[in-house]
């Protein structure tokens, strides 16, 4: 059994007027149901932790940045480790020596392969919830 805890709140009248008319649309219940609402979404957006993956695919839903030749091989790095750069054209090689120089560490060599580190992979998961999430809108 949840406990629960009532707590007394004050709205600007235009504020609740506003409420009404969702509720009386059926959007909500009641007021309550409303104000439980928005705090839980506001609660739950405060208490995520912000990754640089997650400010990235803010930074690219802002500028549309899709089509960066950087995060295009970078994700097929990540996605096919067969990737070889023998098989690559210039531009996705000139792609790689910048993320070589990316000051989060990016992508690195092991044993003659390009391994995406962990500052990587977080780009690539960014990169792509942005790319579908840009997809569904």
């Amino acid at each position: 059994m949840a406990l629960t805890e009532t707590i007394p709140i004050k709205f600007p009248e235009l504020d609740v007027r506003m409420m009404d008319k969702l509720v009386q649309r059926g959007m909500y219940i009641s007021r309550s149901d409303l104000v439980r609402e928005a705090a839980r979404e506001k609660i739950k957006n405060s208490m995520q932790v912000k990754t640089y993956g997650d400010v990235l695919v803010k930074k690219m839903k802002e500028e549309g940045d899709f089509n960066k030749i950087e995060w295009i091989t970078l994700v097929n790095i990540h996605i096919n480790p067969e990737f070889d750069e023998n098989s690559m054209s210039k531009t996705e090689k000139k792609a790689v020596r910048k993320l070589f120089r990316d000051p989060m560490g990016l992508l690195k060599r092991q044993d003659k392969r390009l391994i995406v580190t962990r500052n990587g992979e977080s780009i690539v998961r960014g990169y792509i919830k942005a790319l579908l999430h840009s997809k569904m809108v």
